[in-house]
């Protein structure tokens, strides 16, 4: 009996020592510790951050603790650039925390690159492509970018009847790019009525009503996106630069006329995709040149694009293989043969340069495949040219 009383008072005795060793606390908790801002960029999920799982805590007797914390993460948006706070609900069987303290973290959302931008949006990998083929993605300083979707881009390569890869082996396509960069990050409010300056020396228009218009032509609809590379807007079509057809009358190359000029282009052998990615030289006739053509034919622009003989007078401005006249003044007179099996020579007589008879008026570059002369007549082949003038 005596041995079950000892037993008995032991067993009460341990069970009160635990039960005040579990109400026993490590103190009572005064101030939380911020922890350290986290920066990620834009369109960083939320699983990828490296939120940590413990913090630190001050207690009322000066010392410090670490606790568990859980973060409520509701309020962070990867898609938006900015700080944003996340609290933290403490967790500690060790510690008081009878003010309901929290842990905060904040969060440092800065732009990303415009690839990831792009991409994140979709629907324009071909600018991201093509930004990298022309070397145009690692520009210094800050730059606008007017990001054409790939419809933009597929409705280019239907006209030339060329293929995506072609596309990016485009002589001109830099210039292409370059036409929708603008120098310094502006945002829709930074712009105005009139015309801003591209890269490529390009006068833009700006038109502004319920949409911000481009050239008359790119509607902005994906506006104002940060990036690490400046702003980046989308746009639905392609920012059309100066008419590469120089000083010919607008009104004698429309759209209608630009059609049959090309069928005859290619009845003559000469298709887009040789436009496009072949090495040549073209002898442009003026506006002067083409309406002296008219007066001496005594036809009409319309009667023109209807002649039998236009694909091979075409043809007969077109030379194989793309040259300066600063690679070849040393050498002249050259003799030089168009694709219309004609030949003509290049000469030079008191400071001015000549094919055949006609004068060259000035000189304009694509890169290195295609150069292009204004000459001050039409280069009629010589069999044509009893029945053109009779």
């Amino acid at each position: 009996m005596k041995y079950m009383k000892r037993t008995l008072t032991l067993s009460i005795t341990m069970v009160l020592l635990f039960t005040l060793a579990a109400c026993e606390t490590g103190g009572t908790i005064s101030e939380v510790e911020a922890p350290e801002t986290l920066q990620v960029e834009r369109f960083t999920e939320l699983e990828a951050i490296d939120l940590p799982s413990e913090i630190s805590v001050t207690l009322e007797d000066g010392e410090s603790a670490t606790v568990d914390v859980l973060w409520d993460t509701s309020n962070y948006d990867s898609d938006v650039i900015g700080t944003v706070e996340l609290s933290g609900t403490i967790v500690s069987d060790q510690h008081d925390n009878p003010d309901d303290l929290n842990a905060t973290q904040t969060i440092d959302v800065e732009p990303a690159g415009i690839e990831m931008t792009l991409e994140h949006l979709g629907g324009y990998s071909i600018f991201l492509n093509a930004l990298e083929a022309t070397g145009l993605d690692d520009l210094e300083g800050d730059h606008t970018y007017f990001a054409p979707n790939n419809q933009a881009f597929e409705s280019l390569m239907d006209t030339f009847e060329i293929s995506e890869e072609e596309l990016y082996d485009l002589p001109f396509l830099e210039t292409i790019i370059e036409d929708h960069i603008v120098s310094g990050g502006r945002y829709t409010d930074d712009l105005y009525e009139g015309t801003i300056e591209s890269i490529g020396g390009e006068n833009i228009s700006v038109a502004i009503n319920d949409d911000i218009v481009l050239n008359d032509e790119a509607t902005i609809r994906s506006a104002d996106h940060s990036v690490d590379e400046g702003v980046v807007h989308g746009v639905d079509a392609l920012i059309e630069g100066e008419d590469l057809l120089g000083g010919i009358d607008d009104d004698f190359f429309d759209e209608e006329a630009f059609e049959i000029l090309l069928e005859a282009l290619e009845e003559a052998g000469i298709s887009w995709q040789f436009l496009l990615t072949e090495d040549y030289t073209l002898f442009l006739p003026g506006e002067a040149a083409i309406e002296t053509f008219l007066e001496d034919t005594g036809k009409t622009p319309e009667e023109v694009l209807e002649m039998d003989e236009l694909p091979q007078i075409l043809a007969n401005h077109i030379v194989e293989d793309a040259f300066t006249f600063e690679e070849i003044i040393d050498d002249l007179p050259v003799d030089v043969t168009t694709y219309a099996d004609e030949t003509y020579t290049l000469s030079q007589e008191d400071g001015d340069l000549f094919i055949g008879d006609a004068m060259i008026l000035s000189q304009d570059d694509f890169e290195e495949q295609i150069h292009f002369y204004e000459i001050d007549q039409v280069l009629v082949p010589e069999a044509l040219k009893d029945d053109l003038y009779e």
